[in-house]
């Protein structure tokens, strides 16, 4: 496969200066998430002690899978810090 491209453009100062823009723009937000605290969530699930086995799994179920684990909606969203990097 050979991609063969080509474009003339009239005004480069002002294509340069946008692009330029761009890049300067996505450093500085990919800096600020890789340098912000990462988002923490936490929640908790009561679960009766007196329930068998299969009622506090069922009730786990209930709570993690169907009512989403006490997330939010809309889920918020997911920067990519350090953490992720992590092995």
């Amino acid at each position: 496969m050979t991609w063969d491209v080509q474009f003339n453009t009239i005004q480069r100062r002002n294509l340069w200066q946008r692009v330029t823009e761009y890049l300067i723009s996505e450093a500085s937000q990919n800096l600020a998430s890789y340098v912000a605290p990462p988002l923490q969530l936490t929640t908790r699930m009561i679960l009766q002690t007196n329930s068998t086995t299969s009622k506090v799994l069922d009730q786990w179920f209930r709570f993690i899978w169907v009512q989403g684990g006490g997330l939010p909606i809309p889920i918020p969203p997911i920067s990519l810090d350090k953490q992720c990097y992590k092995k």
